[in-house]
C-alpha cells in the first residue's frame, strides 16, 4: 500500500513516465555498451538490478523488463567471455552467484507484486495466445532424447539446457502479457527496443574491430577475431538483423522517415562487417522485404525511398570503382570459404541420421559432435554443440514431437499476424520472420539471446495497442461511404 501511495506522487509519476519511454531504453542501451566495452558487468548489473527493484515496487507496470532482458544479454565483454577466460565472472567462483542472487531477488519481488496487484489466480487466468504451443515446445525440450542411448548419461545436462532455452522463449512473454497495461504503452515501443538493441550490437562490432585486431597488417578481415563476451560474428549479425524491420517501421510512421531508412541501411552495413555469411544473405532478404513493406504501407514515401536507394547505389558503385581490390582483400576470408568446407552439409546429414534413428523424441541436445565452443569448452557443459540449423536441431534433438510443437507455434504466429492486419503487426512479424530465416543456417532459436528478443516480439504481436488498426480503418471507411450514400439519397429526395 505504501508503495502505491508513493507512486502517485508527482515526482514518482514523472520518473515512471521516463521509465516507460524510449529514453529509458536508450539509457539501458548505453549501460549495456559500457558493460561490453569496459568489462564493467558487475557494476552495470548492480545498477540495472536497483533499477529493476524500483520499477517492480513503484512502476506503473513491468514494461521495462522487456528492453532490459534484450539488452542485458549482449552486455558481457570480451574479457569475460566464458569460452576463452577461466577467470570470467560468469563462473561461480568469480561472480556468477551474485548475478544469480540478483535474479532470485528480482523475480521474488515480481511474484510479490503479482500477488498484491490482482492476485495469482487472475495472473494465470489471463489468456495468452501463444502459451499452449510454447508449453508443448518446452515439454519436448525436456523430453528430448527419451529412449536414446544419450538420454541417461546426459539427463541433467539435457534438462538444464532445455529449461534454459524454454525460459528464454516463454517467461518474459508470459509475465508481461498479464502485467502490462498495453493501452498506455507507446505505439513505437517495440520498435525502439529492436532499434536500440541493433545499434548497441553494431557499436559492439565496431569496438571489436578496434580492440581485437580484426583487420590484419595485410588489410584482410580475420573474422575469427570477431567475437565478444556473449557470442561470435554469427550471433552478432542475428541480433542486428532482427532490428532492421524495426528501423523500417519507424521510417514508415515517423515524420522524418528517411533518417530511419538511413539507420536501417547502416545496420545492414554493420551486418556486412560482422563477416557473417548467413547474416549478409538472410539480412539482405529481410532488408529488401522490409523496404518493400514500407513502400506498400506508405506509398507516398516512394520518392524519398528511391532517392535514398539511388544514393546508396551511387556510393556503392563509387567505392567499388575507387578501390575494388582493397574491398576484395578486406572480405577475402569469407569469399574463400566454401559452404561445404565449413562442414554444414555433412553436419545436416549426420543430424538427420540421428533423427531417423530416434524419430519420436530424438537424441537430446548433447548428442551432437558438430561444433566446439572454445579452448576451455569442457567447462561450459550448459551449452551443447549444435547442428548449425534450427530445424535439423529440432529433429535430431527433440524428434517429431519437437518439430510438430514448433510447427504449431509457427502457425499461431502467422495466424495472429494475419488476424491483426495492421502495419505494426507486419513489421513485428518481419522481426520474427528474420529469426526463422537466419535459423536455416544456424541454431539461433537455441541461443538464449535471440529467444529473449523473440519473446518480446511475440508479446507485442499479440498484445500491442495497435491491434486491428487496418481493420478498424477499413470499417470506418465503409461507415463513411455508407453515410455518404445515405446523405445523397436524402438530398435527392428533398430536391424532388
Amino acid at each position: 500500500m505504501i508503495f502505491r501511495k508513493c507512486a502517485q506522487k508527482p515526482a514518482f509519476q514523472a520518473l515512471n513516465a521516463f521509465v516507460n519511454s524510449k529514453y529509458c531504453i536508450a539509457a539501458l542501451a548505453f549501460l549495456t555498451l559500457c558493460s561490453n566495452v569496459f568489462g564493467a558487468e558487475l557494476l552495470i548489473y548492480t545498477v540495472v538490478f536497483l533499477f529493476g527493484v524500483y520499477f517492480v515496487l513503484f512502476g506503473r507496470d513491468l514494461l521495462p523488463l522487456a528492453p532490459a532482458v534484450m539488452l542485458m544479454y549482449v552486455s558481457p565483454s570480451v574479457h569475460n567471455n566464458p569460452a576463452n577466460n577461466p577467470d570470467s565472472i560468469f563462473y561461480p567462483a568469480n561472480g556468477l552467484w551474485l548475478i544469480i542472487a540478483y535474479l532470485i531477488v528480482f523475480f521474488t519481488l515480481v511474484i510479490v507484486r503479482i500477488c498484491l496487484r490482482g492476485g495469482i489466480k487472475k495472473f494465470f487466468a489471463q489468456k495468452r495466445a501463444f502459451a499452449l504451443a510454447l508449453l508443448l515446445l518446452g515439454a519436448t525440450f525436456l523430453l528430448g532424447g527419451l529412449g536414446s542411448e544419450y538420454y541417461a548419461p546426459h539427463f541433467i545436462l539435457n534438462i538444464r539446457y532445455g529449461a534454459l532455452v524454454f525460459i528464454s522463449l516463454f517467461v518474459v512473454y508470459y509475465i508481461l502479457a498479464a502485467t502490462v497495461d498495453f493501452k498506455n504503452v507507446p505505439k513505437e515501443y517495440f520498435a525502439w527496443c529492436g532499434v536500440f538493441l541493433a545499434i548497441t550490437v553494431s557499436l559492439e562490432v565496431l569496438a571489436v574491430y578496434l580492440a581485437n585486431g580484426v583487420i590484419g597488417i595485410n588489410g584482410k578481415i580475420h573474422r575469427l577475431n570477431i567475437y565478444t563476451g556473449w557470442g561470435v560474428y554469427n550471433n552478432m549479425a542475428c541480433m542486428i538483423v532482427m532490428g532492421i524491420p524495426s528501423a523500417f517501421y519507424l521510417a514508415a510512421i515517423r515524420k522524418r522517415g528517411y533518417l530511419y531508412n538511413l539507420l536501417a541501411t547502416a545496420l545492414y552495413i554493420a551486418v556486412i562487417f560482422s563477416n557473417s555469411r548467413n547474416g549478409m544473405l538472410m539480412g539482405l532478404v529481410v532488408y529488401a522485404v522490409s523496404a518493400l513493406c514500407l513502400l506498400i504501407a506508405r506509398p507516398y514515401k516512394w520518392k524519398e525511398t528511391f532517392l535514398l536507394f539511388g544514393l546508396y547505389a551511387a556510393v556503392l558503385i563509387g567505392l567499388l570503382a575507387f578501390d575494388w581490390n582493397g574491398i576484395a582483400m578486406l572480405f577475402s576470408e569469407i569469399a574463400t570459404i566454401d559452404f561445404d568446407d565449413a562442414g554444414r552439409i555433412p553436419d545436416y546429414i549426420e543430424g538427420l541420421e540421428q533423427f531417423l534413428d530416434k524419430p519420436l523424441f530424438g537424441n537430446g541436445f548433447f548428442s551432437c559432435t558438430a561444433f566446439k565452443w572454445g579452448e576451455i569448452a569442457e567447462q561450459m557443459t550448459f551449452l551443447p554443440k549444435r547442428w548449425h540449423n534450427t530445424y535439423v536441431q529440432l529433429l535430431a534433438s527433440c524428434g517429431l514431437a519437437g518439430f510438430v510443437a514448433y510447427a504449431l507455434h509457427r502457425f499461431q504466429t502467422v495466424k495472429t499476424m494475419l488476424k491483426r492486419r495492421d502495419i505494426e503487426a507486419v513489421f513485428i512479424g518481419l522481426s520474427i520472420f528474420s529469426l526463422a530465416l537466419l535459423s536455416l543456417l544456424d541454431c539461433h532459436f537455441f541461443n538464449i539471446g535471440p529467444g529473449l528478443s523473440y519473446s518480446v516480439y511475440l508479446l507485442f504481436l499479440e498484445r500491442s495497442a495497435g491491434e486491428n488498426e487496418l481493420h478498424e480503418a477499413i470499417k470506418n471507411r465503409k461507415k463513411l461511404l455508407r453515410r455518404g450514400k445515405e446523405r445523397k439519397r436524402e438530398v435527392g429526395y428533398g430536391s424532388r
